[in-house]
């Protein structure tokens, strides 16, 4: 329900330190690794590999700790506890008043913001507060993605990965023009698609904390800001850029350098972008159900959900779960122009006209496909990502 991203980013709902979580995605909108489909009886013309949705490290990850606890919601004693999603920018954000074992009073805020306007960059603000002075520190990092539930007979599920298909190329400390760490940036590769993913962040505490690096054998590298008093202010801006996608552009020496990085956008800035963003979206998508509030609120959740989750690159779609998880492995399925398309004619052009020229785009395939099966014409695929059919029951 908390999910957020732009059409080509997205996050699932999960809270900055990961944990408790079902499924802690971050995932790219058409970014994929394949696999063989494997058939108890095989027949000529079935799809032959499959296609499913990575998930991606998570470059917001951050962790708080306070006179040496750890802030964590399944151990520290909660006194108040607010999530919200914002339609009018976008904004998940997250409220917590805890106690800590030595009886002092914290309210700790994280608000996330994925840019609608800068596809491949987002941001994240915690503020911790205590009601007398305390030890504050902030840990930031990369988390490598979470192992996902298995149910081998959900049609959902049941083909996924049960692989890691991410390979590390290698990470980097980022530093200021004094030599001073201020973020940090880490390089992949899929095994067998060949897409190419660097994502990093930048970071600006708004107190003279301390920051002390940590790194470990092959692992992503950490900040951590330290100080003492009785709060701490963080922005952590992220940024995922990608390569190999059907029809991307990206030059991969580009990827693997990072030099995207710096273009990340002040907190202030990404904020005011986004509200204007959505003022232009709702002047044409709002839905107003007169005598029931409940109604309506689920009616703009669904538009804003559509708005979020579909590509409008021209090289990437509508998923049937859009961004917000892994569902049906993030395939884009036949029926996009059935249940997608009728709401963008009728309030965004501009991503009507991506979502056909994606189509469009895979004519080609779909033309071979008619000719493996000895048609004329073209046969589009029921569930893809790349162009090619992925699905083993159709």
């Amino acid at each position: 329900l908390f999910s957020i991203g732009n059409g080509y980013l997205g996050f699932r709902g999960f809270f900055c330190e990961r944990e408790p979580a079902h499924h802690p995605g971050v995932f790219i909108n058409g970014f994929y690794e394949i696999s063989p489909i494997h058939y108890g009886e095989d027949a000529y013309g079935f799809a032959r590999f499959n296609q499913t949705m990575v998930d991606l490290p998570d470059c917001r990850y951050l962790t708080v700790t306070v006179d040496g606890q750890r802030f964590d919601m399944k151990s520290v004693q909660v006194d108040e506890y607010r999530k919200k999603l914002d339609f009018h920018t976008g904004m998940l954000s997250r409220t917590v008043r805890w106690t800590t074992t030595e009886g002092k009073k914290v309210v700790t805020t994280w608000e996330t913001i994925i840019s609608m306007e800068h596809k491949h960059v987002g941001a994240v603000r915690l503020q911790v507060s205590c009601a007398s002075d305390a030890r504050i520190s902030v840990s930031s990092s990369i988390a490598m993605p979470a192992s996902r539930a298995v149910a081998a007979l959900d049609p959902r599920v049941g083909t996924m990965l049960n692989r890691p298909s991410l390979t590390s190329l290698g990470y980097r400390l980022l530093h200021d023009d004094d030599k001073h760490p201020i973020g940090f940036e880490g390089a992949f590769k899929t095994v067998e698609s060949a897409l190419h993913l660097t994502c990093g962040a930048l970071h600006e505490c708004t107190l003279s904390a301390s920051v002390e690096t940590r790194t470990e054998e092959d692992g992503p590298p950490s900040l951590v800001f330290m100080h003492e008093g009785r709060s701490l202010e963080l922005c952590k801006h992220f940024y995922y850029l990608s390569a190999g996608r059907p029809g991307e552009s990206f030059p991969l020496e580009t990827i693997r350098k990072g030099k995207f990085g710096r273009a990340c956008t002040r907190w202030h800035d990404l904020v005011a972008s986004q509200r204007n963003h959505y003022i232009q979206f709702w002047e044409h998508a709002l839905v107003t159900v007169e005598g029931d509030e409940k109604i309506e609120q689920a009616l703009r959740f669904n538009l804003l959900q559509l708005h979020q989750s579909t590509g409008t690159d021209g090289m990437s779609s509508l998923a049937a779960k859009g961004l917000t998880g892994s569902g049906y492995e993030g395939h884009y399925f036949w029926d996009t122009e059935i249940y997608g398309m009728p709401f963008f004619n009728h309030t965004d052009s501009k991503t009507a006209r991506a979502l056909i020229s994606y189509r469009i785009s895979l004519l080609d395939h779909g033309r071979a496909r008619a000719r493996d099966l000895a048609q004329r014409g073209a046969l589009y695929p029921w569930r893809t990502i790349n162009g090619w059919e992925a699905s083993a029951y159709f």
